[in-house]
């Protein structure tokens, strides 16, 4: 599982990836401060969780949430932002939290144990049968 995090604020990014990094599950963690940035990482990568700051520089996190929306129409997005006026926009994305700062690290933590149980609930279920003649076959649920 790949996690992005994309904040102007440098406190703030740090805060965010390195609580992506205490996660077993995730392969790879990504810090931004720039979503022109993102999107080059993101041409040859793809984010499962994305926590994204709206009112940036530039694009805004909404512009890149479509973006990845498009990409990955499973991805778990999570807004980080200043300001509750794009909350209906957020949503219209599917966001999976939102989450306006200044916030306490348990809002971080509780957004994604969202995305993490969006997965799990994803996640086809499976049982191996082994048939009379020894055949083992996957089943899904």
């Amino acid at each position: 599982m790949n996690i992005i995090c994309i904040d102007d604020e440098e406190l703030i990014l740090k805060l965010t990836v390195s609580m992506c990094k205490e996660i077993s599950m995730v392969d790879e963690v990504e810090g931004f401060t720039s979503v022109e940035k993102a999107l080059e990482y993101l041409e040859g990568h793809k984010a499962d969780i994305a926590l994204l700051d709206i009112i940036m520089p530039g694009f805004s996190g909404l512009e890149l949430a479509e973006r990845i929306r498009r990409e990955n129409t499973a991805a778990a997005i999570i807004f980080i932002t200043s300001s509750r006026d794009f909350a209906v926009e957020a949503f219209e994305l599917k966001a999976t939290h939102y989450i306006v700062k200044p916030f306490a690290e348990k809002k971080i933590a509780d957004a994604l144990g969202r995305a993490l149980k969006h997965f799990a609930d994803a996640e086809p279920k499976r049982i191996l049968l082994r048939l009379k003649n020894g055949i083992v076959r996957s089943v899904e649920v």
